[in-house]
């Protein structure tokens, strides 16, 4: 009822007022209902100009009593006036039944300004009827679904009442947080704002001819164009509302002044309250996401919202406070809508980042699809008045921003939603994906809406959106590494995400009387922390200017490409300054602390301020996380259009429909410039690490040389350089947090893992030695900086090496062009191959834990005879199989195992790919001597691990580790430690390997008669262990080929220059010069496991070449059968008709192996994992175990005594004396597979032996 609710324009201090406002109370007195209710209609007029004092004194004296009864229309349940037959209300009865609640309700609303009224007994009654009248629109609504006839329906007065309504429930929620959250969650509020949400987004996204012209139509009035803008202007002041209800349903009661960190961020409650309603934030997230890509909004975006009839109450009362339903004009217009939008989007979507909020992302997954492909199907003149998928709004909206002169708190901001938001839909989202109308018919021209600005629709275009993103990301990252380079300098705070309110909430009065007091709190205790800070910061004259500076140029919007280049010029010259030794250049303890305090005041004068370290850590996380779904997202395009080339059907690919039908392909331009991009954020990652590396150099005295080499191996830019003024002592000091280096890491290894050629600059490999170092360790971490990652393995922390290691086997495997480069720059860095042997022994530990919980749970084969037959290996595997599908703590122990153990593979493999022959021949023929301590933090790493291994086993690691110093080359002296480790995580595998070396290798996995395919017994043993052959294969393959080189070594080196005894039990020369480098134990270990791997191996190729050639004879068959019915049509099959060849079954479906996706490995998926890297490495252990045997005594006698090498080798012996009776004594396959030459040659050595 807008024509009862206008305001008075006479102040309330006027006497005309004060003369109302008394004649308003004596008729609100009584004695009977109709002076109340005319008191009612003109006091309604009055209380928005009215202190706080009136409305306590409306409320006294209209009573409790008499406004619950106003509002029991609204008790009533659906129904319930249907049932009393002649007793429905119907007619004016009816028109004024929701006149008298409509009055209750705003009266309601205005008592909710007093927080001790909010906080009552009386309206946490009401609740739950003030939800309803939320979720289902208004009064009329309400009322109708109770049977009660409605002359008319009046959309204004409905609207008003839904913001009567938010309003008492947002003071409710300010007043008295957990007594009426709880009892708004046993209500179903999130459903109840997410409807209203969704309405009011309906509202205000529809095209202004749509809205006007559904308005008149609802209303049954010719009012047209005025009474869309009302509806309009009511809609945005209910969203603001609606809003802040949801924020404090979100954060339990007490709405956030400022968004948590990007990483992590989500609370307790709001991931428990996605968890129990799922659809319901799904609805909310659709409908914020609406208001924050309207195209109507980002057409207006710089006018000013939809203005309300009047003007905003004197007092900041609540911000709908009754004119007319509305105050958009003082509530920030637009742009605040969208930024309250923003700010909500970050709370839930941070929160549908947990696993325990897994169903709410499901939910917006299918809700995106959905209406995306409710959108296609509706007519192209239809389209555009459809408010398209969620994800394409949030899309349309960031673009718009980012395309926009925005602060930098915005910016930054909606580079976390963006973030987020791949999070939930996947990477294909920044490239557009979401466009399904403009994926199918791309060629079609684009009507324009109406409301949209001209040029606006770009950001439909494949890959611009893209684009954007990398651009900005490259300038933000630049700063943001200098404020990590530089943490104790003071920024402004205005700079970090929760200026996103603050510069929100200063257009606006706040929307309850409670709010200013939280602000309040928030802002003292801002300058609270930024004092304590204060005491403790060391900080320079030239700090100071650069704060200021840095101030200066955020407030006068200074480009942001000149921003960026000063950041990285400043960075650039603060790392030189790091490598000094920085004598003479600090300034005095007094005059650092002086400066400290002037820069300080100097920044707490422009406002509040913070520490650029703290605001790199949490900015950084965001822009690390869209940086390498950026990379990410081309890579998928890429592989989308070779699988277009292949003929690969979209819906064979496990996507959503929506997402099949929109693959966009970058084209050619688009994507040569984000390569570029992405390589120059690249090179800035790079120097990052080289300025971090030589700042921890130089503030450690006495700094290892490897340390030092580091810092300075891209040359003279990262060059030391002693410090001119007392800044640079600041940067000696400088320690940045692991989990900034780690972030970095991610993205480098994501990049090069898709673009490995890029690696192979000079620069780069100069600088991967830092990446490859970087770790996070707990305890340093927590002396670091507050605020860092505590690993993913407890105490074991995290590894950047992890991230870099798929780009790294790329670059360093067989065929890449460019291969020696990389090699070369590997094996000549000595903090690289440290860097691997630390990450090895992270490996080792975890993996060996794992494998000790499966060795005493999983089933074991039943061995009854010498040589493990393969139907005991396969009875074992199935038994394994179903072990693991009953115990969910057995499947988890197998993930963990094959996950650990994948990352020993993965760095064993490395470290073989370095150690080439080539490379080997080398090191065994460098001088001995030279190791020194280059060793030293491998070998921490053994010490570390053989830690509970008893005082026997660490007196024979520290004789290794100091024999291995004077005898051996550093490449060769990196190498002894790894060869430790691997023997340690070997014996967790003991009983897996003692099965290996007593199968019977020759064996065929296929029952007789059965048409099953060969797997082979190895395939069936390691699966009923839960270990994969690269898992097994590459650490025998590296162990093997490091024991023969130093075996080489010590056999090449003169008598005299081995100070080691000589054994007793030594039958060489190079067994008596490995005393202590390669005792006993330690050769009788590598022997155990490189027999077990090469009688794995054997099988598995004997396995390989079966299937060959079963797959050889099918298609001979098949060919065959193709010509005799060519011949018996009387014709003649045509030249190149004939099969292509072939292909052999490698156990896998779609490049997945069976077992895969199963959470376990099966006999296939052990067969399957065969190929590629664990079978070069098998070939290359035969060769290296061949050279072991041939020296080493303890090697002979335990590969003599094999089960699997006395059947190959009596195998070897039948084939020399033929057959019986003409027969062939060895199967074809198996006769192929013991023609392999390092195989036969690992069979003569043991025969020889053996005779």
């Amino acid at each position: 009822m807008p024509e009862e609710r206008g305001g008075a324009n006479a102040s309330p201090a006027a006497p005309d007022w004060n003369r109302s406002f008394q004649q308003c109370l004596e008729l609100l007195k009584g004695p009977g209902d109709e002076r109340r209710f005319v008191g009612l209609l003109l006091v309604t007029r009055l209380l928005p100009q009215g202190s706080d004092d009136a409305v306590r004194r409306v409320l006294e004296a209209l009573g409790w009593t008499f406004l619950q009864r106003l509002l029991l229309p609204l008790r009533r349940q659906p129904g319930a006036s249907a049932a009393a037959g002649p007793a429905a209300v119907s007619g004016d009865a009816a028109a004024q039944q929701a006149s008298c609640v409509g009055l209750a309700l705003s009266i309601l609303a205005a008592a909710c300004r007093l927080p001790d009224v909010a906080a009552g007994a009386e309206v946490r009654e009401s609740l739950p009827l003030l939800l309803r009248v939320v979720r289902m629109g208004g009064v009329s609504p309400v009322l109708a679904a109770s049977g009660v006839a409605l002359p008319a329906v009046e959309p204004a007065a409905d609207a008003a009442a839904v913001t009567d309504a938010l309003e008492c429930l947002v003071a409710a929620a300010a007043a008295s947080p957990a007594a009426t959250c709880a009892v708004l969650d046993g209500a179903g509020a999130l459903s109840a704002v997410a409807e209203a949400l969704t309405r009011m987004a309906a509202v205000l996204t529809a095209p202004a001819a749509a809205a006007t012209a559904d308005s008149a139509a609802a209303a049954g009035q010719g009012e047209g164009e005025g009474e869309g803008r009302a509806l309009e202007a009511a809609a945005h002041s209910g969203a603001l509302l609606a809003m802040s209800l949801l924020e404090r349903l979100v954060a339990g009661g007490a709405a956030a002044t400022a968004p948590a960190p990007a990483a992590g961020a989500a609370s307790r409650r709001a991931v428990a309250l996605l968890s129990e309603h799922p659809a319901a934030a799904a609805k909310a997230v659709a409908a914020l996401s609406q208001l924050v890509g309207n195209r109507r909004l980002l057409a207006s975006s710089q006018a000013k919202a939809p203005a309300a009839p009047a003007e905003q109450p004197a007092d900041g009362a609540s911000g709908a406070s009754r004119n007319n339903g509305s105050s958009t004009s003082a509530g920030g217009g637009a742009a605040q809508l969208q930024l309250e939008a923003m700010h909500l989007l970050l709370l839930l979507l941070r929160a549908c980042q947990q696993p325990a909020a897994a169903a709410a992302s499901d939910e917006l997954r299918g809700l995106d699809v959905a209406t995306a492909a409710t959108t296609t199907q509706q007519p192209r003149e239809r389209q555009q008045l459809q408010p398209g998928s969620w994800s394409a709004a949030v899309r349309r909206g960031l673009g718009w921003l980012l395309r926009s002169r925005v602060p930098p708190a915005l910016k930054h901001a909606a580079i976390e939603l963006a973030a987020l938001t791949v999070g939930v839909v996947g990477e294909r989202w920044l490239l557009g994906a979401g466009q399904v109308a403009a994926a199918q018919d791309p060629s079609a021209a684009r009507p324009q809406p109406q409301g949209q600005v001209k040029g606006q629709g770009q950001e439909d275009a494949p890959g611009a959106f893209l684009q954007l993103v990398a651009e900005i990301l490259k300038i933000e990252l630049g700063m943001l590494l200098h404020d990590a380079m530089h943490p104790s300098r003071t920024v402004p705070a205005s700079a970090a995400p929760g200026g996103l309110r603050s510069a929100a909430r200063d257009q606006a009065a706040a929307p309850q009387p409670s709010q200013r007091l939280l602000d309040e709190l928030a802002q003292r205790a801002a300058r609270l922390r930024a004092e304590q800070e204060a005491a403790a910061r060391k900080a320079a004259e030239a700090a100071a200017a650069a704060g200021a500076a840095e101030t200066a140029q955020i407030e006068g919007g200074a480009a942001a490409g000149s921003a960026a280049g000063a950041g990285a010029e400043a960075m650039e010259v603060e790392s030189t300054a790091t490598g000094t030794s920085g004598t003479g250049a600090a300034a005095p303890a007094a005059a650092a602390a002086a400066a400290a305090a002037a820069a300080t005041a100097a920044a707490a004068a422009g406002g509040a301020v913070m520490l650029a370290g703290d605001r790199a850590l949490l900015l950084l996380p965001a822009c690390y996380s869209l940086l390498e779904s950026c990379v990410g997202a081309v890579a998928t395009d890429a592989a989308a259009g070779d699988e277009d080339e292949d003929g690969i059907d979209a819906m064979e690919r496990d996507e959503p429909a929506g997402r099949q039908r929109a693959r966009p392909e970058l084209p050619d331009a688009v994507l040569g410039h984000l390569m570029r991009v992405f390589h120059e954020v690249a090179e800035t990652l790079l120097e990052f690490f080289q300025a971090a590396a030589g700042a921890a150099a130089a503030a450690v005295p006495g700094a290892s040389d490897s340390a030092a080499a580091v810092a300075t191996a891209a040359g003279p830019s990262s060059s030391a350089a002693a410090p001119a003024s007392a800044d640079d002592a600041e940067a000696v000091e400088v320690q940045v947090a692991p989990a900034l280096l780690l972030g970095a890491g991610r993205v480098l290894g994501r990049y090069y893992a898709e673009a490995p050629q890029a690696m192979l600059s000079d620069k780069v490999l100069a600088a991967l030695p830092a990446v490859m170092a970087a770790r996070d360790e707990p305890a340093a971490a927590a002396a670091a900086a507050v605020g860092a990652d505590d690993g993913d393995g407890g105490d074991e922390g995290t590894y950047a090496l992890t991230f870099l290691l798929p780009g790294l086997l790329q670059a360093t495997g067989e065929g890449f062009q460019g291969r020696a480069e990389a090699c070369k720059a590997l094996q000549g860095a000595p903090a690289a191959l440290e860097a691997c042997v630390a990450y090895l022994g992270h490996c080792v530990r975890r993996a060996a834990a794992a494998a000790a919980f499966l060795d005493a749970h999983l089933p074991r084969p039943q061995q009854q005879q010498l040589t493990l037959s393969v139907t005991v290996a396969a009875g074992a595997a199935a038994a394994t199989a179903a072990a693991v599908r009953a115990s969910p703590a057995l499947a988890a122990a197998c993930s963990e195992a094959a996950a650990a153990e994948a990352g020993l593979a993965d760095v064993c493999m490395l470290l073989c790919n370095l150690m080439e022959p080539a490379a080997l021949a080398a090191a065994c023929g460098r001088r001995a001597g030279t190791a020194g301590d280059v060793a030293e933090g491998a070998w921490a790493a053994v010490r570390r691990t053989v830690s509970d291994a008893g005082a026997a086993a660490a007196a024979a690691v520290e004789a290794a580790a100091t024999a291995g110093a004077v005898q051996l080359s550093p490449v060769l002296a990196l190498l002894q430690p790894a060869v430790w480790l691997v023997l340690r995580w070997s014996e967790a595998r003991s009983g897996t390997l003692q099965a290996l070396s007593g199968m019977d290798v020759l064996s065929s996995a296929r029952p007789s008669g059965s048409g099953a395919r060969a797997e082979g017994a190895a395939a069936q043993v390691l699966a009923a262990a839960q270990l994969a052959p690269r898992a097994l294969l590459c650490p025998a393959c590296l162990v093997s080929v490091a024991v023969a080189a130093t075996m080489r070594r010590l056999a090449d080196a003169p008598a005299t220059a081995s100070p080691l005894p000589r054994p007793e039990h030594a039958s060489s020369g190079a067994a008596g010069a490995a005393g202590a480098i390669l005792p006993p134990a330690l050769l009788e270990g590598v022997s155990r496991l490189a027999v077990a791997a090469a009688s794995a191996g054997a099988s598995l190729e004997l396995a390989s070449l079966q299937r060959a050639l079963e797959a050889s004879e099918e298609w001979r068959q098949t060919e065959e059968r193709l010509r005799q019915q060519a011949r018996g049509q009387g014709g003649a099959a045509p030249s190149g008709s004939g099969l292509a060849g072939p292909e052999v079954d490698m156990g896998g479906e779609g490049g997945v192996p069976h077992g895969a996706r199963a959470g376990w490995l099966t006999p296939a998926a052990a067969y399957a994992d065969f190929a590629g890297d664990a079978a070069s490495c098998w070939e290359r252990l035969l060769g290296a175990l061949a050279q072991v045997v041939e020296v080493s005594d303890a090697a002979r006698g335990l590969a003599r005594a094999a089960p699997a090498i006395q059947g190959l080798a009596a195998a070897v012996a039948a084939q020399a004396g033929g057959g019986v009776a003409g027969e062939a004594a060895v199967p074809g396959p198996a006769q192929e597979l013991l023609l392999d030459v390092n195989l036969a040659l690992l069979l003569q050595v043991v025969m020889a032996a053996g005779r």
